[in-house]
């Protein structure tokens, strides 16, 4: 496992530890990112597997930015299709809604998740 270190790019400080995976979060436990206060500052979109980074002595304040869904897919497809992306070409937005091209919003639909199991837990 390599030493945990700040790395200096463009007149910025990072760490070498890149938490934009669940398998960079585990690396970044695994080598003491937050235990080593090294970082201010933590983003990442997997806000489900960030707090596992901290614990009683090393505690965190979180915010989170969010886009809304139906906004984001359109502006995907608006980008893409102006990229020149072929299978866009004489597509509309709602066929790329209905379609496998779309991405797959894993945040926004854990989300949903979670709200529908808690409900439903609430409601017996």
């Amino acid at each position: 496992m390599k030493e945990l270190k700040v790395v200096s790019f463009s007149e910025h400080n990072y760490t070498n530890v890149n938490i934009a995976t669940p398998d960079g979060i585990t690396r970044a436990l695994n080598m003491g990112l937050v235990p080593g206060h090294l970082s201010n500052t933590l983003v990442s979109a997997h806000v489900d597997l960030v707090p596992s980074l901290f614990n009683a002595n090393d505690r965190a304040r979180g915010f989170v930015l969010f886009r809304h869904p139906v906004d984001r897919a359109a502006s995907m497809f608006y980008f893409l299709q102006g990229t020149g992306y072929p299978p866009l070409k004489n597509m509309t937005v709602d066929d790329y809604a209905k379609s496998e091209l779309i991405e797959n919003n894993w945040l926004g639909k854990s989300f949903i998740g979670v709200i529908m199991v808690t409900f439903f837990a609430h409601k017996q």
